[in-house]
C-alpha cells in the first residue's frame, strides 16, 4: 500500500473513531467542565453542516448570547440583536495529498 492510501484509511479511522476520542478527551479534562456550561462543546464527524463532508472534522463549542444592542435600521424601527461569544474550533481537514493538517 502506497502512503497517500495509508494516509487516506488513516483519516478514515481518525474520522469514525473522533467523536468517542475527543469525548474521551473532554471527560478527562478538567476546564472542558466550565467551557462545556458555557458553549456546548460540539463533535462533528463530516463537519457542522450536516456531517457530509468526508474530509472533515470539526470539534468545537458553540456560540452564547453575553449582550443586546438596539439599533435603528433604514425604516427607523428599532431591532434588538444579540451578542454572541464564540468558543474555540479544531478543524482537522484531509487535503487532496492525503494528509490531514489542523487548523485552530
Amino acid at each position: 500500500m502506497n502512503d497517500r492510501n495509508k494516509r487516506n484509511q488513516d483519516f478514515e479511522k481518525f474520522q469514525t473513531n473522533s467523536k468517542s476520542m475527543f469525548e474521551k478527551y473532554a471527560k478527562d479534562d478538567p476546564s472542558n467542565e466550565r467551557l462545556n456550561n458555557l458553549f456546548s462543546l460540539c463533535i462533528c464527524p463530516g463537519g457542522r453542516n450536516g456531517g457530509t463532508n468526508k474530509k472533515e472534522v470539526e470539534v468545537f463549542y458553540g456560540n452564547r448570547p453575553f449582550d443586546s444592542v438596539t439599533c435603528v435600521n433604514e425604516n427607523l424601527q428599532t431591532t434588538t440583536k444579540l451578542e454572541t461569544a464564540h468558543g474555540a474550533t479544531l478543524t482537522y481537514y484531509r487535503t487532496d495529498d492525503r494528509r490531514w493538517p489542523c487548523s485552530l
